[in-house]
């Protein structure tokens, strides 16, 4: 069979039919060959036509399949303690969003180390962080490690968080730089194929997912999240990545208190402290922590027989032990970190501009704009505006109060962080004042978790009552 460029083009452009198999891969090996003979104009058209005319969840399995193909695939020993379930956990972004931080090492502590958690993270995308820069802000944290070198501290430590190797997906790499210049970074197949392709080569036994949806996400309402969610699920289990399961999380406000690089580490860290500072950190983030936690343990098939609140109240009581504070910093020092700011964060140095948001008046904070939020601590340094930005791991913001917490006339609100200028904190300091309401009594706000998705279908997710 004869194929070209501009056939598979014209295919999608005019939606003629889906793409066979044997197109998927001649499309996506000869693009990544050393011939150059796909050029990246004609890339760039196809991907748009994706976005335009979508796939089908077929196509989108072939075409991530092939993707995984590009490149190598880890492969995990059998034996020993080497024979431990190996579990992950993705996000689709947010503003806020720390989870990994503190959940790769709690379900790495629990049921005496028989979960291992291999986890290859990303970088901050627009507005939403990237759990690779947050955890770049601890000096010498290496997130490029080989392939041998990842697998050897996953297994002497139970978990690692490290960026894909340069053989693996060599795929998404080319093609996640074209998304990224030609606005086809929302398409769900492309979405899709991307996240995956690197889960799938990363080859744990079983995978949970984030799914945002709301104003701070790609996924601006639940409809488009559960979509996004199904064609995951779908693409993840034709590639033999199974069980995967969805969460669908809300991404209205905020997750947690801190936005930024060192400051998400540092409430990560005090959540991890012994005796616990959790029960005093933003509700939203406790709840997607332990629920993630908890359906990663549960589809592991390692504990049979416990209910799902059990397992929630088991990590919950695990995370105030101290124990997995210690199991964070084993990682960081099996990767090169200075544990003296695990240690004692208290001595990391604080950026040199600040300044403080203050309540107008007596009432509730009743709403925060994830979407501007985040916008707004990229502009203070904490993302990139392009990819070759450098991040600033000083700059961001601490919300002092969160939606629904109650505040006095000038109590402080938000603490605002960069190492720019006064002049760039004055203006988004008057940009964040927009987007913070009050109003006279509290407000209801909904938990963070709406749904979970499985190959089964949809279901609403009730909260456990312990995380109301």
């Amino acid at each position: 069979m004869t194929f070209s460029a501009v056939s598979m083009i014209e295919t999608k452009r005019y939606n003629l039919r889906p793409h066979t198999e044997e197109e998927l891969k001649w499309w996506i090996e000869t693009y990544c060959s050393d011939a150059g003979s796909i050029p990246d104009y004609q890339m760039s058209a196809w991907l748009m036509a994706v976005c335009w005319r979508g796939m089908t969840l077929e196509e989108t399995g072939l075409l991530t399949k092939y993707m995984v193909q590009s490149g190598t695939q880890l492969q995990w020993n059998s034996s020993g303690s080497s024979g431990c379930k190996k579990v992950d956990k993705h996000s689709s972004g947010g503003v806020g969003d720390k989870i990994s931080i503190v959940l790769a090492p709690l379900v790495a502590c629990y049921s005496g180390g028989s979960l291992q958690v291999p986890m290859m993270a990303g970088r901050g995308l627009g507005h939403t962080g990237g759990t690779l820069d947050k955890l770049e802000s601890i000096p010498g944290y290496t997130v490029q490690q080989t392939e041998e070198r990842f697998q050897a501290i996953v297994e002497q430590v139970g978990c690692s968080i490290v960026s894909t190797t340069q053989s693996m997906v060599p795929a998404d790499r080319k093609l996640y730089g074209l998304r990224d210049v030609t606005g086809t970074v929302a398409g769900i197949p492309l979405q899709v194929s991307s996240i995956l392709s690197k889960k799938i080569a990363e080859n744990p036994d079983s995978l949970v997912l984030d799914v945002k949806y709301g104003r701070g996400s790609f996924q601006k309402t639940c409809k488009d999240a559960q979509e996004l969610a199904v064609s995951l699920i779908y693409t993840a289990e034709m590639n033999g990545l199974e069980p995967t399961t969805a969460f669908l999380t809300r991404m209205d406000i905020p997750i947690g208190r801190g936005i930024g690089n060192w400051l998400e580490i540092k409430e990560c860290l005090d959540m991890m402290q012994e005796g616990g500072q959790v029960d005093d950190t933003a509700s939203n983030l406790k709840q997607l922590i332990l629920c993630e936690a908890a359906q990663m343990v549960q589809q592991s098939g390692q504990q049979d027989g416990k209910s799902f609140e059990t397992i929630v109240k088991e990590l919950n009581d695990l995370l105030k032990s101290g124990h997995v504070l210690k199991k964070f910093r084993d990682m960081v020092e099996a990767q090169g970190g200075d544990v003296s700011v695990v240690d004692k964060p208290e001595n990391y140095p604080t950026a040199p501009f600040q300044c403080n948001l203050v309540a107008p008046r007596d009432g509730f904070v009743s709403d925060m704009d994830a979407l501007v939020l985040g916008q707004a601590s990229v502009s203070l340094g904490a993302g990139r505006q392009v990819a070759e930005d450098d991040v600033d791991p000083l700059a961001g913001m601490w919300l002092h109060k969160v939606v629904g917490e109650q505040v006095k006339e000038g109590d402080t609100v938000v603490t605002m962080y960069t190492s720019k200028s006064e002049q760039v904190l004055e203006e988004i300091k008057t940009l964040v004042e927009t987007v913070i309401i009050y109003s006279t009594e509290a407000s209801v706000v909904p938990t963070a978790v709406s749904h979970l998705v499985t190959r089964d279908g949809v279901q609403e997710f009730e909260m456990p009552s312990m995380l109301i």
